[in-house]
């Protein structure tokens, strides 16, 4: 709240923001209008707002009205294809049992699922015990057991040198315990320190890495620099 002077009366007023006059009729005064025109004035351009506001909110609904028009011109589009590829009917034969069936797909081969399995099933001969059965191109074996056997093998553990049997061709620990002892032998070796040379210097270095062959970054720049340096020799060679 600021004192301020009253431009048409002179009058000192307390108030806030750009108010300059003390009443309304000071304000009409000064400006040459009656208060019932400045009214009216404020009244109409209030409405002004509000209509502009109306018609903004206007267009934004046929805005959306016309993109739910596209949407739904698309649907009845991709529908009236469908119906198109689907209304042509096919009078066909199946593969398997001979019986004439109708179908809307030019591709079909086969009047039912039963039809197209037995399709792919071929009489076959085990590989293990040299029965014939009936089933798929890539099954080999009549049953699992036949499977089990067939792979069934004796390895020796590369641990403890037990002897033990398995299914997994490619198994070499006889149990877990011997894995997880392996694995942590294997660290053990990898983590020992070991003392090189270094290639470019000549000094001697620690390192727990097999393929580290500098003893520091700048030698290693320099390595890199001379592989690049014969790369392009042999290039222009």
């Amino acid at each position: 709240m600021e004192q301020k002077i009253c431009k048409q009366c002179g009058k000192v007023i307390v108030a806030e923001g750009r108010t300059m006059f003390c009443s309304a009729e000071c304000q009409a005064k000064h400006y040459g209008k009656d208060t019932t025109s400045l009214k009216k004035e404020k009244a109409s351009s209030k409405k002004e707002k509000t209509s502009s506001k109306k018609e903004k909110v206007s267009l934004k609904k046929e805005k959306a009205s016309l993109k739910k028009e596209k949407a739904f011109s698309k649907k009845e589009k991709t529908s009236l294809k469908k119906e198109k590829v689907y209304s042509k009917t096919y009078n066909k034969t199946c593969k398997q049992c001979g019986k004439e069936f109708i179908t809307n797909r030019t591709d079909k081969l086969y009047c039912s699922d039963d039809c197209k399995n037995n399709a792919k099933k071929v009489e076959k001969k085990c590989k293990h015990c040299g029965k014939s059965f009936i089933g798929t191109r890539k099954r080999n074996y009549c049953s699992e057991e036949c499977k089990n056997n067939y792979h069934r093998h004796i390895a020796k553990c590369l641990l403890c040198g037990k002897e033990f049997e398995t299914i997994i061709p490619k198994q070499i620990f006889c149990s877990r315990l011997c894995a997880k002892r392996h694995n942590k032998i294997k660290q053990r070796k990898l983590f020992e320190p070991v003392t090189r040379n270094c290639i470019i210097c000549n000094k001697e270095f620690t390192t727990t890495r097999d393929n580290r062959v500098y003893c520091s970054e700048k030698c290693g720049r320099k390595g890199l620099y001379k592989r690049n340096m014969e790369k392009k020799k042999m290039n222009k060679t």
